[in-house]
């Protein structure tokens, strides 16, 4: 690095001719990038202390980085996802040694703090469990567990009402439209159990989903076109502030290149939402994709139906 005789000596000569040099904010950024795209080399190699060597780089990854949250969560082992926080903390998931789903959050001096397995202080209902499968923590905020005979979602304290409420509404429309989706069994303050549905995704069917793609195509509209005055309400402002708040948090983690030109692609795009008149409110799912839809080859059925809303 540039604190070694080697670098200090290729920068001054690098200068001397002419060049440009980045802050070394940039040369620790870009050192650790090359570094980490040769971190499964041992490990290709097939090479016996391959674990240990890749440990080992991993030590100087970090002693290179500017250590912030988001370098810190590039270092974290077998990571599944993160979510920024505008305090500058990122919480994350990752899959521990047994292979368990686990959840941390990460300070913004890129401290690493790992809960214990299904573990959280903000979900009273969250405990290891005696049967079935951890397979969402996001800490603070909710947890999932599968096992043969119901899902449960656990909840910050006081959130779960309102959630089965949402699930119930919108599945008596799924029923007319002809989609399959959870009943709520059981619910109190802080968690909901809901029945399975059946069928796998169409992420995961891919081209033998088809069939199901095309039921999609004619139930959806039969959905969204229903009345749905008691949902809650997100129109194009809500969902320009929604944009708006993930280019803050870009910034805030300097997560993406020419961000600059980032924002103002956004800023377009969030004003052409709430330009004109609103458009007919239609029953909106807000986290719609194809893991959300499940086909057993005659129903499709319509996961994670809580967020829905009414809007454009």
């Amino acid at each position: 690095m540039v604190d070694q005789p080697i670098g200090e000596a290729f920068l001054a000569g690098y200068a001397a001719a002419g060049g440009a040099l980045p802050s070394e904010t940039d040369i620790r950024r870009a050192t650790a990038h090359a570094m980490l795209m040769r971190l499964a080399e041992p490990l290709r190699a097939a090479e016996p202390d391959w674990e240990q060597r890749i440990n080992e780089e991993l030590d100087r990854i970090k002693e290179v980085l500017p250590m912030t949250a988001l370098s810190a969560l590039a270092t974290v082992p077998r990571i599944r996802r993160g979510w920024p926080h505008v305090d500058g903390t990122l919480t994350f998931e990752q899959h521990d040694d047994s292979g368990r789903i686990r959840a941390g959050r990460i300070n913004p001096d890129g401290s690493i703090h790992l809960a214990d397995f299904a573990v959280d202080p903000a979900l009273p209902s969250l405990e290891p469990p005696a049967s079935g499968d951890l397979v969402v923590h996001r800490l603070g905020r909710r947890a999932v567990i599968i096992n043969d005979t119901y899902v449960r979602k656990c909840v910050r304290d006081g959130k779960a009402t309102a959630l089965a409420r949402v699930t119930t509404k919108v599945g008596r429309l799924c029923a007319i439209a002809g989609l399959a989706s959870a009943h709520v069994q059981n619910v109190d303050n802080a968690h909901v159990d809901f029945s399975r549905v059946n069928g796998s995704t169409l992420h995961s069917l891919g081209e033998a989903g088809a069939s199901g793609w095309l039921h999609f195509a004619t139930t959806w509209p039969e959905l969204v076109t229903q009345d749905a005055n008691d949902l809650p309400e997100h129109d194009a402002h809500a969902e320009a502030t929604v944009l708006t708040r993930w280019l803050e948090l870009a910034e805030l983690f300097d997560a993406l290149p020419e961000l600059p030109r980032f924002r103002a692609v956004v800023e377009k795009t969030a004003h052409d939402l709430v330009a004109g008149p609103a458009d007919r409110p239609l029953v909106l799912h807000r986290d719609l994709h194809d893991k959300q839809l499940l086909w057993d080859g005659s129903t499709l059925g319509v996961l994670d139906v809580d967020t829905a809303a009414r809007g454009e």
